[in-house]
């Protein structure tokens, strides 16, 4: 096998124990992961919800958090109090996710100027030839983009480098903005 061949698949590749393709990850749901921020501090009344969530409708909104629900991710708890409240909160389970949410957020801040560079250079040749051609060269040079591009020195929080995985690429902008959110 060429160091460029890689292993063929089998039929037994994923481990029938781990049950990852079993497990709701909330990750495909539009809302989840910003409505697990809005949870993060505590219980949230559905008005309250409304608020940071621009764009959202209200049949959405409570369509997401009946999922949630069903999944265990959120409680809701209603008073019985006139008016009535109702109070959205995480479960100890929903609790879980926000480590992980951490580390995708921090992933996509350290790669998201990567990410969309490559994105665009598939967009500017269709086939996707561009883009395999400056993966190709990125392995070959050093690329700076970001904070640091243009500052000659190559490292710092906006420079990638090949040498190191890309371990150092940084910087921040408005799509990692919204991951926090």
């Amino acid at each position: 096998m060429t160091p460029t061949e890689s292993a063929p698949l089998t039929p037994d590749f994923f481990d029938p124990d781990c049950p990852v393709q079993t497990i709701p990850v909330l990750g495909g749901r539009k809302w989840a992961w910003k409505i697990m921020r809005c949870l993060e501090g505590g219980p949230r009344r559905f008005s309250e919800l409304r608020v940071p969530l621009v764009g959202i409708t209200s049949k959405v909104l409570a369509e997401s958090l009946r999922a949630m629900e069903s999944e265990g991710a959120v409680i809701r708890t209603a008073y019985d109090e006139n008016p009535p409240r109702v109070e959205y909160a995480l479960t100890p389970l929903g609790h879980t996710l926000l480590g992980p949410m951490d580390a995708v957020c921090a992933w996509s801040r350290q790669n998201l100027a990567s990410l969309l560079e490559a994105r665009e250079a598939y967009e500017r040749d269709e086939g996707g030839r561009a883009a395999r051609a400056h993966w190709a060269g990125a392995h070959r040079a050093r690329v700076r983009f970001g904070p640091g591009a243009g500052s000659g020195t190559g490292s710092g929080p906006g420079s990638i480098s090949a040498a190191d995985g890309g371990r150092t690429a940084g910087g921040s902008g408005p799509a990692a903005a919204i991951l926090d959110a």
